[in-house]
């Protein structure tokens, strides 16, 4: 398997819907990733790591309550 952050939208939203992965381990992932690269390309000024855990996590809480999810969720 592909890691979660090689992944396209489609791919991962279809994994997080079918409950294969967690929103949070997708934004671990990417989040590991820039930070494995970032400093050697400086793509990125400002990385809001708390703020995106914190997202994937309410993210998780409503699936797991059958909520709604938009087409990226």
């Amino acid at each position: 398997m592909l890691p979660f952050w090689m992944m396209d939208a489609a791919e991962l939203s279809d994994r997080i819907r079918r409950r294969e992965i967690s929103c949070a381990e997708a934004v671990d992932s990417v989040l590991d990733r820039v930070e494995e690269v970032n400093a050697a390309h400086n793509a990125l000024t400002s990385v809001e790591a708390d703020e995106a855990r914190a997202m994937a996590r309410d993210a998780d809480r409503r699936l797991a309550q059958d909520g709604p999810a938009g087409p990226l969720h």
